[in-house]
C-alpha cells in the first residue's frame, strides 16, 4: 500500500478535483456570463458619451 503524502482534506481541494467536479457545460455558462459582464463594463463609457447633452 502506498503512503499518501497529503491528507484527504488537502487532496479534495486541489485543482484536479475541482476541474473533475465541474462539467464543460458549467464552464461554458460561466464564460458567457463573464464575457457579458466584461463587455458591459467596457461599453459603459460609450453610453455615457452618447447621452451626455
Amino acid at each position: 500500500m502506498k503512503q499518501q503524502i497529503f491528507p484527504k482534506e488537502i487532496i479534495e481541494s486541489t485543482v484536479e478535483v475541482h476541474q473533475f467536479k465541474h462539467s464543460n457545460k458549467s464552464k461554458i455558462i460561466y464564460s458567457i456570463i463573464l464575457l457579458t459582464l466584461i463587455s458591459a463594463l467596457i461599453s459603459l463609457p460609450f453610453f455615457y458619451q452618447c447621452y451626455y447633452i
